[in-house]
């Protein structure tokens, strides 16, 4: 059997609408993919899932949600996560105003059928 390795960059738009028609739009186009094949999505999801990603309340918890279910439906994992999950790293960070907001928003994500592929990541 052939592995197909299939990678995908995304940046999720700041606008929680153009995020969500993206996430419909990634999760249509995830279907063209079989369990044979190694899927990588990643980038920047401007958004987090877990609360261990956010050092405060997730603003758009709707989207967050969305990108939860479109992951879970196609059998995608956090890489990171799954290697350290009880870790905090974060990838975005703003101060202002007296506090700081930070959160790992930058994230790799591959099917969970290939997951004991990964050896580490950092």
């Amino acid at each position: 059997i052939q592995t197909h390795f299939v990678f995908i960059n995304i940046y999720a738009h700041n606008s929680p609408v153009h995020r969500a028609q993206l996430l419909r739009a990634l999760n249509g186009h995830l279907k063209n993919y079989n369990s044979n094949s190694v899927v990588i999505v990643g980038g920047d999801w401007n958004c987090t899932i877990h609360p261990l990603d956010r050092n405060s309340v997730e603003p758009h918890p709707r989207v967050a949600s969305l990108l939860d279910c479109v992951l879970r439906e196609n059998d995608l994992i956090d890489t990171w996560r799954q290697c350290h999950p009880g870790a905090r790293q974060y990838s975005w960070v703003r101060a202002g105003g007296g506090s700081v907001s930070a959160a790992r928003l930058d994230r790799l994500n591959n099917n969970q059928t290939h997951c004991n592929k990964v050896k580490r990541a950092q």
